[in-house]
Parts: C-alpha cells; structure tokens; sequence
C-alpha cells in the first residue's frame, strides 16, 4: 500500500484528484480509454474508489465519481498488491480517498484559484481561439466540536466556473464552452467511548454545462446544454470488541441523474442528426438523442 499524505501532493506537479495521485503508485498507468487507470494488469474498470469508505464508482465502467474537495483530502491510499480480504468488488486495485475530520479545535481554510482559458497554448493552424477572462474557484473547509472529546463536525465547499473557447470539427467554427461546479461535502463523527466510532457523510455534486457535445461536431446545432445532479450518501459503525476482534459496518447509496442531453427538437428536419462517413463520423444539424422525450432522464444510482 501507498500513501499519499494531502500535503505531499500539495507539492507535486500532478493534476488535483484521486486518480493522478494513484497514478505515481507502483503497478499503476494512467493509460487506459479516456486516460482510465490500469492498476495490476487488470482491466481499467476492475478498480475500486473509495471515499471514506464510501463505494465511489460510477455504474458504466467502473471508473470514479468527482466526489472529492482538494483542502478537504487527509490523504490517498493506493492498494495493488495484498490487498485486506475486508475489500471486495475489484480485480485491481483498491484507492481510497481519505478526508478530513473536525477536532477538538475549530478550524478552517479559504482558497481561491484563478484560471484564464487564454493562458492555454494552441496550435495556430487550426484557427482555435481562447477566451481572456479570469475565472476563480472557492474552497472553503471548516471543522470542529459540537461536543468536546465526543462529537465532531466537518464541512466542505468548492464551487467553480469554467469557460473555454472550443472550435467546431473541420468546419473550425469558434465556440464558448462552459462547465459550472457546485461540490460540498458534510460529515460527523460521533465516539461515546474508546471502543465505538459512528460517522456519517454526505457529498453532493451539482454540475451542468452550456454547449456540451457528443464526439465530434461540425455545427453549433448539435451543441446542447446539460446537467448532472449526483450525490453519496453513507453511515459507517466501527467497534473493537478485544484484542483480536474487529467489527465494521458500512451502508452507502448513490444518485446520479443525467438531464438535457441531446436534442430538444422533436421534428424530423431539425431533431435528425447526420453522420458525415467521409470526416470520420462527424455529426451536423442536430444533437444525437432526445432532451425532451418521455425517459430521456438517464439515472445511474446505485447502493
């Protein structure tokens, strides 16, 4: 097993996030469809994300859910080889995403990160063009005791904004893309005594995006506007017995619902999108799929 301490990776040129962090571990490659992770050998959706203990895989192909706050990870823990028989449910590896508790002292933190689309550096022959404005994103954690040496609290905040000029496949149409970000986490713990620990979490991501697309597009008519409400809910029951026995309980539930994704046009001229065979598949006239139709809600939950 690997750890990786929050601090540690405060200081490591790698992308914010669970899988960048795993992907320095041992065994590990970052090189699986859509930079998945391929941990042991094994199929990059054989792993198993955790957050505190909580199952954080989404249900297609096992990849994990954005279920994170940076200022609010203790640390990360990779797993690849002897891995404890108490995980299941994986062929690879196990990574656990470990936040933080309140204590006996309150405390918090403020970060502010600015991002500009125009520090990005383009192709030039491509006609891409990038947008000059400055975008932060709000951290925000606090923690402390509800009751000194018995109940603790702890709570999390991000939100974030981001826009990005995009050109439209062959066509080199100029586009903006936006993805908007609301993450916050609560969790409690509560110790009557030495021997039982109770504590319950709850994540919630609420997330959409203005000019979203599927594959590639050669036209802002196949652009569509979306969101994703998610969140992870869980209770975990901990109690050491004696020397030699341990007991755990664990009970979580996921809600996922993705809403708006394709076309909201419902006549035969405007709602038809057309593959062009000769540009490899490219789309044009229309979304693929229907926004508006009966069931066009996809959810993902899972417990």
């Amino acid at each position: 097993e690997v750890v990786f301490p929050a601090d540690a990776l405060e200081r490591t040129p790698v992308g914010r996030g669970p899988e960048r962090a795993a992907d320095m571990a041992p065994g590990v490659s970052g090189r699986g469809p859509t930079s998945a992770l391929v941990m042991a050998g094994a199929f990059s959706y054989g792993n198993l994300f955790l957050v505190d203990g909580l199952p954080a895989n989404e249900n297609t192909r096992g990849l994990s859910r954005p279920f994170f706050i940076q200022d609010a990870v203790l640390e990360t823990r990779v797993s690849t080889v002897s891995v404890p028989a108490e995980y299941g449910r994986f062929q690879g590896g196990v990574v656990q995403t470990i936040t933080r508790s309140g204590g006996n002292t309150v405390a918090g933190s403020i970060r502010v990160t600015v991002t500009n689309d125009d520090w990005r550096a383009l192709t030039p022959y491509r006609g891409d063009q990038t947008l000059n404005r400055r975008v932060p994103t709000w951290e925000a954690v606090i923690g402390g005791p509800a009751v000194k040496n018995r109940l603790y609290y702890f709570g999390a905040a991000l939100g974030s904004q981001l826009e990005q000029g995009r050109t439209l496949a062959y066509t080199r149409g100029n586009y903006t893309y936006g993805d908007r970000e609301l993450k916050y986490q609560l969790k409690g713990t509560w110790t009557p005594s030495k021997s039982h620990t109770f504590r319950a979490s709850y994540f919630g991501v609420d997330s959409s995006r203005t000019n979203a697309s599927t594959g590639s597009v050669m036209d802002t008519a196949s652009l569509y506007d979306n969101e994703s409400p998610e969140s992870l809910a869980g209770a975990s029951y901990n109690t050491v017995r004696s020397s030699r026995l341990l007991l755990d309980a664990h009970y979580s539930r996921r809600w996922l619902t993705y809403r708006g994704s394709g076309s909201r046009d419902i006549t035969l001229e405007g709602g038809t999108p057309i593959w062009d065979r000769s540009r490899s598949d490219a789309r044009f006239n229309s979304p693929q799929g229907c926004a508006v139709c009966p069931g066009s809600e996809d959810e993902r939950h899972n417990q």
